[in-house]
């Protein structure tokens, strides 16, 4: 689970700092992140190393707005991830994996 029993929100609201967090652990192909978040507030975009490192939501490659989304990790390599709500990933919203 993303974040852990935080889940996935902004880091000052839920005490998390995702950087860390991947940073315990270890990503292999086959393996899932779920991402908890209410869905009011958040949802989660796929994008590029650009558009993550930017923080731009302009182009995503993947958008899930349900509040538990299932990400199954079948490629190696990194995999990008922030929330899409304006002023989010500038808040450190944002999950860089690398399987």
């Amino acid at each position: 689970v993303v974040g852990g029993s935080a889940g996935w929100t902004l880091p000052s609201f839920g005490h998390v700092n995702y950087t860390q967090w991947t940073l315990g652990n270890r990503y292999h192909l086959g393996d899932t992140l779920v991402f908890n978040y209410s869905k009011d507030f958040h949802n989660v975009l796929a994008v590029s190393k650009a558009d993550f490192i930017a923080c731009s939501t302009a182009n995503p490659i993947a958008t899930f707005q349900d509040g538990h989304t299932i990400i199954n990790l079948d490629t190696t390599g990194p995999h990008f991830y922030v929330c899409g709500v304006p002023g989010h990933c500038g808040q450190g919203q944002k999950l860089l994996v690398v399987v």
